[in-house]
């Protein structure tokens, strides 16, 4: 596997996973550019905006054409950059604050559930695949609010696709940030000299990798920024790092990231779930870090639905209790269910199938005495499993 760079000849230092477009502003001395001309001051404060808040150091910014470009793929034309600044020192304002505060590049809820792709005739059938296969892993892998479609009519497209031979070399791709109103970045110009030379894998990641540029995510390899909660400083093989990866897949922290910062409903967080085949049981939390990617046996088998994490109108808790005899995780909304170790509040969840929500059907085996918990109802069969009934509801599509 060859390590071909989106920006070429920059250092990777595994920065965290996926670090969104965010960071501090001061509100002393700002300057506002202003009018339809744009200064020499403008365009330093503008890089100087843009290098704080996507953590990106001034050096690796330039300014051409009306269009700035940020660590080597990322395009910002001048009037989103205005339009950024505006808003975030109008939502500075709202927020009184004297201080520095954060400002993130987002997609709003309703444009993240419906993002079309369209994809220009002169894009190489080989480019095609990659495209589509990147769709697939935002839709499917991602678990979270972002999915996009292709769409054959140009106009009123989300994204488009299509190359462009005069991107520097060295660049394999690069793609448009989200714009101030919301919306997702509307370009992705591939360099055709890597039509030929790049193996179809990395083809895939880094189509992956654009349209997390789209949905507003920055390189992850940069040292600065602000973290996304609950991921780790340095995650080497996530798909926004700016080094081309044979694709195999969002890595744990990936996932995590894009359930923080698109989940399927506003403020709540992904329900994790884990097995140990050593002791044959199943767990499940939100919290990220209490086993992380793997831990003491405990593998990783993905969400299963979002929920609260503090108690919100209509919701109920979802208790947590152990029995160490059977080594077996037990979560019920019924308090006193079982006469077990009490472990807490899991989360908080919905007791009623209400909009957003589906049920998390409840299994027992009672050969291995399992308690399991699944979205898809008949995941587990065979004499062994006995069906519990609906333990809660939580959201997912």
């Amino acid at each position: 596997m060859h390590n071909v760079k989106f920006p070429l000849g920059k250092i990777l230092s595994l920065l965290a996973i996926l670090s969104m477009l965010f960071g501090s502003c001061q509100q002393d001395n700002d300057v506002q550019p202003t009018g339809s001309q744009t200064s020499a001051n403008d365009i330093a404060v503008l890089k100087s905006f843009l290098s704080e808040t996507t953590g990106t150091p001034l050096n690796d910014i330039t300014f051409a054409d009306d269009t700035f470009l940020i660590d080597g793929d990322m395009v910002m034309p001048l009037q989103n950059a205005r339009d950024h600044y505006v808003k975030s020192q109008t939502e500075k304002s709202a927020a009184g604050r004297t201080e520095q505060r954060q400002y993130m590049y987002l997609l709003t809820p309703a444009v993240a559930a419906n993002i079309t792709v369209y994809i220009n005739t002169d894009v190489p059938a080989v480019w095609v695949t990659a495209i589509n296969q990147a769709i697939s892993n935002w839709n499917t892998g991602a678990d979270s609010k972002i999915h996009a479609s292709v769409t054959t009519t140009a106009a009123g497209a989300s994204i488009t696709v299509s190359m462009n031979a005069a991107i520097e070399p060295g660049v394999i791709a690069r793609a448009l940030l989200p714009d101030a109103a919301g919306n997702a970045g509307s370009t992705v110009q591939i360099n055709p000299a890597y039509t030929s030379s790049l193996p179809a894998s990395q083809k895939q990641f880094a189509m992956t990798h654009e349209f997390g540029h789209n949905f507003g995510f920055r390189h992850t390899d940069q040292t600065n920024g602000t973290l996304i909660t609950d991921t780790p400083v340095t995650d080497a093989n996530s798909v926004m790092n700016s080094v081309v990866l044979n694709w195999n897949g969002f890595t744990f922290y990936d996932f995590i990231a894009f359930g923080v910062v698109y989940p399927h409903q506003p403020g709540t967080r992904r329900l994790l779930r884990y097995y140990s085949s050593a002791n044959t049981d199943h767990f499940y939390t939100i919290h990220t870090n209490e086993i992380g990617p793997t831990g003491n046996g405990w593998a990783f088998e993905g969400g299963s639905g979002y929920v609260y994490a503090t108690p919100t109108p209509g919701t109920v808790p979802l208790y947590r209790y152990y029995d160490a005899v059977t080594m077996d995780h037990f979560y019920t909304m019924n308090f006193g269910e079982v006469s077990w170790t009490y472990e807490g509040v899991a989360c908080y969840v919905s007791a009623t199938q209400v909009a957003g929500t589906r049920p998390l059907y409840r299994y027992f085996n009672t050969v291995t005495k399992d308690h399991f918990y699944t979205l898809h109802l008949g995941e587990v069969s065979g004499p062994s499993w006995t069906y519990e009934g609906i333990a809660c509801y939580v959201w997912q599509p």
